[in-house]
């Protein structure tokens, strides 16, 4: 990722003295390099709420990583049907008590919240990107960056992102009338935090043994292997 951004950042200098648009959008997308990097590496522990169209829920999350890379994570949700995910690197288990499923797979780890852009290369060309003023969620100062498309087939963004970590506090998509189409924001939140087993342990696994295993998600070559 800091090599995206670099070659972004090399590019503006390249092209002569920046604008104060282009220093703008410089500041916005190392902003988004940070926020990637510290949902991954941020030993930190909250509760979220999530709202898509009407509907809303909040979850609790538990979020290590350690000194050799290894990373941790507990997901569970507070609303609604019980769900957790346990997370170990790239090995993803999700408990459904309600159907007495666990469902096994492997995934390539997504930035938290997945709201954040995936790419950054050719950002600048969709979006403008803007840092705004300051802002609180959760009881923590975060600055507010917001990505503005640059046609009417792209969705708008504003992120928050706590202002000495950089991890997202807060992240909203917004359509053509800026209206908010989809969000999450923390309400409360410790940001690291020593690791704690017990905190990304499963509260499931114990009482799991009878129920239904789904492994289909995981690679026929992986599971011969493993």
């Amino acid at each position: 990722m800091k090599s995206v951004l670099s070659a972004l950042l090399l590019g503006f200098c390249a092209a002569g003295p920046a604008s104060g648009a282009d220093t703008e959008s410089q500041e916005g997308l190392a902003w988004l390099t940070k926020m990637a990097g510290a949902s991954r590496q941020l030993n930190y522990v909250g509760t979220f709420v999530y709202r898509n169209n009407r509907q809303s829920e909040a979850s609790r999350i538990a979020h290590f990583m350690n000194s050799g890379g290894g990373e941790f994570e507990r997901l569970e949700t507070l609303d609604g049907p019980p769900r957790e995910i346990i997370r170990t690197n790239d090995q993803v288990t999700c408990y459904l008590p309600a159907v007495k499923t666990v469902l096994v797979e492997k995934r390539t780890p997504r930035r938290f919240p997945t709201m954040l852009p995936e790419h950054l290369t050719g950002l600048p060309e969709s979006y403008t990107v803007r840092k705004e003023g300051l802002d609180r969620v959760a009881g923590h100062e975060c600055q507010v960056i917001v990505l503005e498309p640059r046609d009417k087939y792209r969705y708008g963004h504003s992120f928050c992102a706590e202002v000495k970590s950089g991890l997202p506090l807060r992240a909203s998509s917004l359509g053509e009338k800026k209206e908010t189409l989809e969000s999450f924001a923390f309400t409360e939140l410790v940001i690291g935090r020593d690791f704690s087993r017990d905190l990304v342990k499963s509260r499931y696994a114990a009482r799991s043994k009878d129920w239904k295993v789904d492994r289909s998600g995981i690679p026929e070559t992986a599971v011969a292997n493993g």
